[in-house]
């Protein structure tokens, strides 16, 4: 796939899928003048219930701190997404915190 404003060569495999609870694959960036090494990390999403709704958990990991603060902002993305596409309502607290 390529992807972004850089048009990034990205591949990688589906490493967890147990429908419609957990979807997690590895996101594998080929080297750009923008991440010279590349980048090789892992995304996880995980839907759990919890007292009448339900709880998205999105977790990057092996994810560059640099890589982090351009992607994160476009979390939103994601989530206006998958807003537009329930009709139940949802609300987002997003743990912005970068290790």
């Amino acid at each position: 796939m390529v992807a972004g404003p850089a048009q990034f060569q990205v591949k990688g495999k589906i490493l967890t899928w147990q429908p419609p609870r957990v979807f997690e694959y590895e996101w594998k960036v080929s080297p750009v003048p923008e991440m010279p090494r590349g980048e090789d990390f892992i995304f996880r999403y995980e839907l759990t219930q919890q007292e009448g709704s339900t709880l998205l958990t999105i977790t990057y990991r092996h994810i560059t701190k640099q890589t982090a603060y351009g992607f994160a902002p476009g979390t939103h993305v994601l989530l206006d997404r998958l807003r537009s596409s329930t009709k139940q309502r949802i609300t987002s607290r997003l743990d912005d915190t970068i290790y």
